[in-house]
């Protein structure tokens, strides 16, 4: 999820040296959390999967420990802070340009424009994924080298209510940018 600020400029589109890479870290005070965050080029991102326990957010297989490791699972709906009567599937959803939904205070969800700027502040699509990926737990040898403290963790996704799948395998990050027929979108690493 990157940062709230919606005035910072974009990337200048050349791969950032990792050494000006700065890490920090979040406190959410609504469950007493605190999270890793990252500074890669112009933009601000948690570089922890968020833990905020609201409705609509699942633990893969209904594992509490899965979730301290990986991150919850959110609904679309829940990410976004909606009802599934207002933004579910195959309904157009009308979100403002920003969407705090279920982030803490001060930060936003991330549109697929910033997904692309992240990609390209890290040297482009062919590289981002491996760059972006952590260390550890990714299945049959899809390790990254997480250049830029950003550790993407492959949590897998919830497919329905008690229906899991690929973990270890894919990370999915749900974007604020809505579709053409008001279907969700979600970046994704494998």
């Amino acid at each position: 999820y990157a940062d709230w600020d919606p005035y910072r400029s974009s990337s200048s589109g050349e791969p950032v040296d990792p050494a000006p890479v700065q890490m920090g870290s979040l406190y959410d005070a609504r469950d007493g959390e605190k999270y890793n965050t990252v500074t890669i080029g112009s933009q601000t991102w948690m570089a922890d999967n968020l833990r905020y326990k609201g409705d609509g957010s699942y633990c893969y297989d209904e594992e509490e420990t899965l979730c301290l490791k990986y991150g919850r699972l959110y609904t679309w709906t829940a990410a976004v802070a909606k009802l599934e009567d207002e933004c579910g599937s195959g309904i157009i959803c009308d979100l403002p340009s920003l969407v705090r939904g279920v982030c803490p205070e001060g930060w936003r969800m991330p549109t697929t424009t910033d997904f692309m700027t992240l990609f390209d502040a890290v040297g482009g699509m062919d590289v981002a994924g491996r760059a972006l990926k952590s260390t550890r737990v990714w299945d049959g040898g899809g390790y990254g080298v997480d250049t830029y403290g950003f550790g993407a963790l492959p949590g897998g996704m919830m497919m329905s209510l008690s229906s899991y799948d690929y973990m270890g395998e894919y990370a999915y990050y749900w974007t604020s940018t809505t579709a053409t027929y008001g279907n969700s979108s979600a970046i994704s690493f494998s």
